[in-house]
């Protein structure tokens, strides 16, 4: 299946989009099927949901003794959760970081990418849930200025988790400028 170039690029290039350091993995692949591509939009989108989650701050204003414990309940939660991503995957067996750029839509950056019209598997392997990575197929297809990834099969609830986690992200940046300019 071929995906329209100049439709995929509008629709990845006219959003906003994580942009940062993660850990890919990239295979050139034939596209699966549309029932599994359906399966792999729904682990996605769970998955995004357990990161979500995780990165969740619980605060409640007051210095109360269950507000003590919830956070102390958090604290035994991320080393479990840490425990488990080193046994599941050791830092060893992950792939490098790589500067990306990616949205619901595609994915860019300098990563080396195998020739246009090419179908691959994309696995975006992030920090607090590192050992089941954000599995994605898409084709390789002209972009301004290099080539990038066009998805294809990302169902609407994984669509909608991608886009949520890219406003965080997008959030936190700003945030984290306005904290260093602010403290200038």
């Amino acid at each position: 299946m071929t995906i329209s170039t100049s439709h995929a690029w509008h629709e990845f290039s006219d959003r906003v989009a994580y942009e940062g350091s993660v850990r890919l993995n990239l295979s050139v692949r034939p596209l699966p099927d549309a029932p599994r591509l359906a399966q792999l939009s729904d682990m996605g989108a769970q998955i995004l949901a357990t990161l979500e989650a995780m990165e969740e701050r619980r605060g409640l204003d007051d210095d109360s003794a269950i507000a003590h414990e919830l956070a102390r309940m958090d604290a035994k939660l991320n080393v479990l959760m840490e425990l488990l991503n080193r046994a599941l995957m050791p830092e060893s067996k992950l792939p490098e970081r790589q500067h990306l750029r990616f949205n619901a839509f595609g994915l860019s950056g300098a990563v080396s990418l195998p020739d246009q019209g090419s179908t691959v598997r994309v696995r975006l392997h992030f920090d607090g849930c590192r050992a089941m990575p954000l599995e994605l197929f898409g084709q390789v297809a002209s972009g301004t200025p290099a080539p990038f990834i066009a998805f294809h099969g990302v169902g609407e609830t994984l669509r909608e988790a991608i886009e949520r986690m890219v406003f965080r992200h997008h959030r936190r940046l700003i945030a984290d400028r306005r904290g260093a300019r602010d403290a200038q």
